[in-house]
């Protein structure tokens, strides 16, 4: 056997390290925590392999309907969509038509009456023509009695502009005013 002397000043000296210990318990708890952390990971793929299993499961019962439901929505989209914006443009309105002739028919005063009618639908608005004829009441000059009608029907249409004009008729010595009405919109009829 042979005994080894360190000459060295204990300043120079080599210094022993701790025991291995110390490290052998950080490479087991980090091994430990690997473990941990991989089964914690296996868990969650299994977890999440059976729900996709399950969701797989689903998806193949409804996949039928679902292609047949694409094949449809193509057909609205390519063959259907030229009827559906001539019926939106021309045929169905945002203006509730048989309101606005009742609201027309409904308070237009006793001593008028129409001639002509018109409505013609431009866009998200219309036109609206009216003709007619009024006779003064006993209380009333004709005028004063068909202005409020007009003014009443102009706050149905939104964004109405009204364009009237009056014209003065004598007929058989009965004096009549001609009115004829022009309102113009945009939006839908309250």
């Amino acid at each position: 056997m042979m005994i080894k002397i360190n000459l060295l000043p204990p300043e120079h000296r080599i210094k022993e390290q701790g025991s291995s210990k110390a490290v052998y318990k950080a490479v087991f708890a980090a091994g430990l925590f690997f473990i941990l952390l991989s089964l914690y990971f296996y868990m969650d793929y299994r977890n999440l392999k059976s729900e996709y299993s399950v969701l797989n499961g689903q998806w193949s019962k409804i996949q039928p309907d679902s292609q047949s439901i694409d094949s449809l929505e193509l057909e609205v989209q390519e063959t259907l969509k030229a009827e559906r914006d001539f019926l939106a443009n021309f045929v169905t309105t945002s203006v509730p038509l048989t309101s606005l002739l009742m609201e027309i028919s409904e308070h237009l005063p006793e001593t008028a009456w129409i001639l002509e009618l018109q409505m013609e639908r431009k866009g998200d608005g219309g036109n609206l023509f009216l003709k007619g004829l009024a006779l003064p009441s006993s209380a009333r000059s004709s005028i004063e009695e068909i202005e409020p009608y007009l003014h009443q029907l102009k706050t149905r249409l939104p964004g109405g502009q009204l364009r009237l004009t009056t014209t003065r008729l004598t007929t058989e010595g009965t004096e009549l005013t001609q009115f004829i009405a022009n309102f113009d919109w945009k939006g839908s009829v309250s």
